[in-house]
C-alpha cells in the first residue's frame, strides 16, 4: 500500500474479510476490526441492510472491539459513487479516517465487549466540521413504490428504490448530527432478544401449540 504495508484484497462481503483473517489467512491475531470506510452513509434503519456495520458485528463473534465507519454523501438517490462522480474526487475521506484512528486507541481499550461503534462523517474537509458527538440511532421512513419495468426483450422486472427515505427529526440522533455537520458515534450491541417479552409470550404456552397444533 502507499506507507509500504501490506494489504490484502478480497471478493468477497465485509464479513467474509473477517472470517478470513480469523481462519488463520494471516500469521496474527487481529485487535480490532475497522470495517469501512464506507462510500454512503448508514444510518438509523440503515444498519440492518449494511454489509460495513456486518463487517464490525463480526469482531464481536471473534472477540475483538468492532468500528463501522461511513461517509454521508450527497449524490442522487440510489446512484453508485461512479455513476454520480469519478472514483475519490469530491469525498473527503482524510477527516473521517483520522478521527477514526484517534477512537480506535480508545476503543481498543474501553469500548465494553459485545458492542460495536457505528460511526458516520459528514463529506466536509475538516475545517468545515462542526465537531463530534454520542448518538442513539434514529428512525427512518421510506417512501418506495413497487414499479414494474420490462427490458429490451420483454422480461419484467421491479423498481423497489425509487424515492428517497425521510428521517424523523429528533435531537440525539444520528441523523440530527449529521444534518449539524457532526461526527456521529453510536454504540450498537448484537444481543437483540427482547427480554421484557420473555415473560409475556411464556404465557402463550407454545409448548401446547405443538401438541395441539399439528392434527
Amino acid at each position: 500500500m502507499a506507507d509500504g504495508v501490506t494489504g490484502y484484497a478480497c471478493t468477497g462481503t465485509p464479513v467474509d474479510c473477517v472470517r478470513l483473517v480469523a481462519l488463520g489467512l494471516m500469521d496474527f491475531v487481529p485487535d480490532v476490526v475497522v470495517s469501512g470506510i464506507n462510500h454512503g452513509e448508514n444510518l438509523g434503519d440503515d444498519i440492518t441492510y449494511s454489509g460495513t456495520v456486518a463487517g464490525a458485528m463480526e469482531g464481536i463473534v471473534i472477540g475483538v472491539p468492532g468500528i463501522a465507519v461511513s461517509l454521508s454523501i450527497s449524490r442522487p438517490w440510489h446512484e453508485t459513487v461512479q455513476e454520480a462522480m469519478p472514483l475519490e474526487e469530491g469525498l473527503h475521506f482524510e477527516a473521517a479516517a483520522d478521527f477514526t484512528a484517534r477512537l480506535v486507541k480508545v476503543a481498543f481499550k474501553g469500548l465494553p465487549s459485545g458492542r460495536i461503534l457505528n460511526v458516520n462523517a459528514p463529506n466536509l474537509p475538516r475545517e468545515k466540521l462542526r465537531g463530534a458527538r454520542v448518538t442513539r440511532l434514529g428512525r427512518r421512513f421510506y417512501k418506495d413504490e413497487l414499479v414494474e419495468v420490462r427490458d429490451e426483450e420483454g422480461r419484467v422486472g421491479y423498481d423497489i428504490y425509487n424515492n428517497p427515505p425521510g428521517h424523523h427529526e429528533e435531537e440525539g440522533t444520528d441523523f440530527a448530527a449529521i444534518d449539524n455537520d457532526e461526527i456521529s458515534i453510536t454504540p450498537v450491541h448484537l444481543e437483540l432478544t427482547d427480554t421484557p417479552a420473555i415473560e409475556e409470550l411464556d404465557a402463550w404456552d407454545v409448548d401446547g401449540l405443538l401438541e395441539n397444533g399439528l392434527d
